[in-house]
């Protein structure tokens, strides 16, 4: 869009519109030579298709629906932090086996049905983000496989070590 925005003239809005309208005008002017630059360097009706295209991603994504299953909340104070701890902390035994016998207040749930499992957060630099939402089992799965890769290639490597000695 910053591209768009350098391209137009200086008194032209920037709304989706007038750049839709901006960008129809110069798509009508050009002839065969200006069509074959354009394929080289993108002019404002090719970046604002861009637009138009991840605008259409963006709102086909936002409508799935996913299950939400870490949740990372900041506070303004320690003090609400430790409050909120304190009143959604459980123990993981008791998230596991979703004993909601445990809590006091039927609003503490997640989604009206779940205990949750509160904690303080790690840094967000300490975080595999990649990983995040991977159930443990897929993670031990694919260490497992970079494991018997790795001593594969050590064993293999070896091996011709030996023979040419």
């Amino acid at each position: 869009m910053r591209q768009t925005d350098v391209m137009l003239p200086p008194d032209e809005s920037l709304g989706m519109l007038n750049i839709s309208k901006f960008a129809a005008k110069i798509e009508k002017k050009r002839h065969f030579w200006d069509t074959l630059y354009a394929k080289i360097v993108p002019g404002i009706p090719e970046l604002f298709g861009q637009v138009v295209v991840l605008t259409s991603k963006v709102k086909g994504l936002a409508q799935w629906s996913r299950p939400a299953n870490n949740i990372f909340i900041t506070f303004e104070t320690e003090s609400t932090q430790q409050r909120i701890l304190r009143h959604l902390s459980f123990g993981m035994i008791h998230v596991m086996g979703n004993n909601t016998s445990k809590i006091s207040n039927p609003n503490h749930l997640f989604r009206g049905e779940k205990l949750s499992n509160a904690r303080e957060a790690n840094e967000p630099s300490t975080i595999r983000w990649t990983d995040l939402n991977q159930r443990r089992r897929n993670i031990w799965y694919t260490q497992l496989q970079t494991t018997i890769v790795s001593v594969g290639v050590v064993a293999l490597i070896a091996m011709f070590t030996a023979f040419c000695k």
